[in-house]
């Protein structure tokens, strides 16, 4: 539908402009600043092909790296042999979080006994992690009982 504005006596409306965009100096400044290196990054990467600095600086280290030797299956096996497991500690340390984690589940569950606490989540089940570490820690428990994994004695020597 058009409308004849003439007809009506009206003078025809100026439609919106928007307003130029200012970009004051300051902006222009700190933008130039912050988007400069990666400009600068793209017009030498196009010119280029690709960064070739870059490309031989990681050449150069690749090339300048020690390398690393794994040993093969048969030398890790006589070596564990021989060597100790040093269970001791292991066990110690372990069997601390154990006892920690149940004496703080007996502690809430007591709590809520004497609070008369009818809550159905009173008790959550262990985690399938928790058993199977549990399980793991009760296994080489034996094992040490056992005499698996104990430290040879120092000698005492008299200087």
């Amino acid at each position: 539908m058009v409308i004849d504005y003439a007809s009506h006596g009206l003078a025809k409306p100026n439609s919106w402009n928007r307003p130029a965009c200012r970009v004051y100096d300051s902006n222009r400044r700190a933008g130039s600043f912050y988007y400069e290196p990666m400009l600068e990054y793209i017009d030498r990467k196009s010119i280029i092909g690709e960064d070739v600095a870059s490309k031989a600086v990681r050449m150069h280290t690749v090339l300048n790296r020690k390398q690393v030797v794994f040993p093969q299956a048969h030398e890790v096996s006589e070596d564990c042999s021989s060597s100790a497991l040093r269970l001791g500690n292991f066990l110690t340390t372990y069997r601390a979080k154990q006892m920690k984690q149940r004496n703080t589940k007996t502690v809430h569950v007591k709590n809520e006994i004497v609070r008369q606490s009818k809550s159905a989540e009173t008790l959550v089940d262990k985690r399938t992690s928790t058993m199977i570490r549990d399980q793991y820690i009760n296994m080489l428990s034996l094992m040490y009982k056992e005499g698996v994994g104990h430290m040879p004695s120092i000698p005492d020597t008299k200087y």
